[in-house]
């Protein structure tokens, strides 16, 4: 009778977990696990992209968003962002705001802040423009509405 080779079966099983940890999108934020959309891959500490669009998210310990300043903030000047729009939008009985940029290399980019449990969130997604403006905009924003549900469900 053949013994079970222990060591070929450790070293598989070594390989599957390293593969699922590398391949992973899952991260963690402030304890709590979170993910992006499927399809995106994780590049950095709370960073996905897929294809040419990402999705960047932070946050701090503090209650910062203060809408009259992230409106200010938005429509400033800034190299390499072109202004589009900062529109207000409501959701959990409170109004929050959307920045709208396009940037020098043809991305879309929205920025949300939002406040849960302690915390201050930001939520940049950016999509490529391409030819459709209005793809582009769906994408980003399907992306940050997305990222905005999964914060708000950590607990």
């Amino acid at each position: 009778m053949k013994k079970p080779n222990i060591m070929k079966k450790y070293l598989t099983f070594l390989f599957i977990i390293t593969a699922i940890s590398i391949f992973s999108q899952e991260q963690k934020i402030n304890g709590f696990p979170i993910n992006a959309p499927i399809g995106f891959e994780k590049f950095g500490d709370l960073q996905w992209r897929k294809d040419n669009d990402f999705i960047l998210l932070q946050s701090i310990k503090a209650n910062t968003v203060d809408n009259e300043s992230f409106k200010k903030y938005c429509a400033e000047p800034n190299r390499g962002l072109k202004f589009l729009e900062c529109s207000p939008i409501t959701f959990n009985d409170k109004e929050h705001y959307i920045c709208v940029q396009e940037s020098d290399t043809g991305l879309l980019m929205v920025t949300l802040l939002v406040y849960y449990n302690s915390y201050t969130y930001t939520i940049i997604s950016g999509a490529e423009i391409n030819e459709d403006y209005e793809d582009a905009a769906n994408r980003a924003m399907y992306n940050l509405g997305y990222m905005n549900t999964k914060l708000s469900l950590l607990e």
